[in-house]
């Protein structure tokens, strides 16, 4: 049964703050069910069927019959930490959608340190048990503690990056009280320094602010990122899709690209769970010039390695409404082909890279609820069909952690390799 949408339900039939379009084909209950449980975030205000159900999962995710909801000034506020960081904001054009992004480079972050007095150094340190250790820390200036834009400084913003304030030892005995941004500087060599970017689409869970701490690592290696939100998500305006979600990253990294030319082979598309074919996409259309590649907790086929796996009644589901994923707004001529959200498929007619640059790294969760380790061989043999350098990274979360939805650097070892496998020759 198709549902006409009112103007307020169908915010998500045509970008916000403007014309509604008569043409597109609305989506029926069904089908507006599945894209709820699937672009979520991004259609939470879509209607009131969009709505209930959202509020429903919160409730039985928190136990609360009343469940947080998004905090629009707390947004804000973290957008806020990360411009006052150095970040740039953009509002770009995406084939009928607004989307929202910024882009932080290191050496902007570092100037706003030089300009408080403080240094960004590489220290090499000696724990009580004598063990050493090589990290990158924020020397604050001497007389910082007298400063009180410093002050402010360092704790609405540097401290809410997932880094830490220790006083340490140096191997001449002495001792700073710094802010550690890396526990891993050894393997970074100074000449890789604010030569990296980090391209992230995450999950349609949420918006990007939520990611200071995965910012925070990738910051913290004095090295650049770019965050976004695909359509529908919080500032992004339009309706979400598979072909939507292609042509978002695409313009993100073009505008990228007017921020700073990075080399391909320092280019560092990351796609985390349902952002994973997006940053597929991309790695699709640069495979041969050598950017590289990293998936966390993602899989190769979304209706294999998700839909598939599900009870009878929730398969026939999904494939009976697996159809209104794909775009309806999109003109034929500006809209990428869509498999479904299938990485296999994107990467199909891609020729073996054995070149400089070129890396992927998939990291899973070994006990993640949702991908089985069949799951993960496949992408990794998928991945070694399309690149010669291909490295898994995984990690245990403990008891009570929803391991699918946990991350990798919280954990020293695989942060470790992560590291190492970014920066290595």
């Amino acid at each position: 049964m198709a549902v006409h949408l009112t103007e307020k339900e169908n915010i998500h039939l045509a970008p916000k703050n403007s014309i509604i379009q008569k043409n597109i084909q609305p989506y029926s209950i069904p089908e507006r069910i599945f894209r709820t449980a699937v672009f979520r975030f991004a259609v939470k205000d879509a209607g009131l069927v969009e709505k209930f159900l959202t509020n429903f999962y919160k409730s039985c995710s928190q136990c609360k019959l009343f469940p947080e909801t998004f905090d629009e000034a707390r947004a804000e506020r973290s957008l806020n930490i990360f411009k006052s960081l150095g970040a740039e904001e953009d509002f770009i054009d995406s084939k009928g959608a607004m989307i929202h992004m910024i882009t932080l480079q290191s050496t902007h972050f570092e100037t706003i340190l030089e300009n408080f007095g403080a240094t960004w150094e590489q220290l090499e340190i000696i724990h009580d048990d004598d063990t050493k250790q090589s990290i990158l820390a924020i020397v604050p200036h001497k007389d910082s503690n007298q400063n009180l834009d410093w002050t402010n400084f360092e704790t609405n913003s540097l401290l809410k990056m997932g880094w830490r304030k220790e006083k340490v030892t140096c191997f001449d005995l002495s001792e700073k009280e710094v802010i550690i941004t890396c526990n891993n500087a050894d393997l970074i060599d100074p000449s890789q320094w604010h030569q990296h970017c980090f391209l992230y689409s995450h999950s349609t869970s949420g918006p990007f602010i939520r990611d200071r701490t995965r910012a925070g690592v990738y910051l913290g290696m004095k090295q650049d990122f770019c965050f976004f939100d695909s359509r529908g998500i919080w500032k992004s305006n339009g309706i979400p899709s598979e072909a939507g979600s292609y042509l978002d990253i695409k313009k993100v990294h073009k505008q990228l690209l007017t921020r700073r030319q990075y080399n391909p082979i320092q280019t560092w598309v990351v796609g985390y769970c349902g952002g994973g074919p997006a940053a597929a996409y991309l790695k699709a259309k640069y495979h041969a010039s050598g950017i590289n590649f990293i998936a966390e907790q993602s899989f190769s086929d979304f209706k294999r390695d998700f839909l598939d796996t599900q009870q009878f009644i929730a398969k026939q589901f999904a494939h009976y409404t697996l159809s209104s994923l794909s775009s309806r707004d999109i003109p034929i001529e500006d809209k990428p082909p869509e498999y479904g959200f299938s990485v296999e498929a994107l990467w199909k007619d891609l020729e073996f890279y054995d070149g400089p640059g070129g890396k992927v790294i998939l990291i899973h969760a070994e006990n993640d609820q949702r991908l089985s380790e069949d799951i993960k061989v496949r992408y990794a043999e998928l991945s070694s069909k399309v690149n010669a350098s291909v490295t898994r990274i995984s990690f245990k979360s403990p008891k009570g952690i929803d391991a699918h939805s946990d991350d990798f650097y919280h954990y020293q070892d695989a942060k470790r390799q992560f590291v190492s496998s970014v920066f290595k020759a």
